[in-house]
């Protein structure tokens, strides 16, 4: 977690130096890094996650600023559809 969510997503979203990923995941009012941190995550540990690795990069790299909430509620939805493998309800929540 402490590579930067620029680099790691290849956007530059952080213009004034990157963010760590896991103070990224942290901002609040900003569920577009949460969930988009959390699906790359699961898309790594997770199988038969929805999403693979690149396409979780993908969505982000076409988010923008115009499409941003509609990557996030897709992410969410993935993100928010099995259990968590450490035990509780869903994968995520903010």
């Amino acid at each position: 977690m402490n590579n930067g969510y620029d680099a790691t997503f290849g956007v530059d979203y952080f213009p004034n130096g990157d963010m760590k990923l896991v103070d990224a995941i942290q901002l609040n009012g900003q569920p577009f890094f949460f969930h988009s941190i959390a699906a790359y995550l699961n898309s790594i540990f997770l199988d038969g996650y929805r999403y693979t690795t690149t396409e979780v990069v993908n969505l982000v790299r076409s988010a923008g600023s115009a499409y941003r909430d509609s990557v996030k509620n897709q992410l969410a939805a993935a993100n928010e559809a099995g259990s968590c493998p450490l035990g509780g309800g869903p994968a995520t929540k903010p």
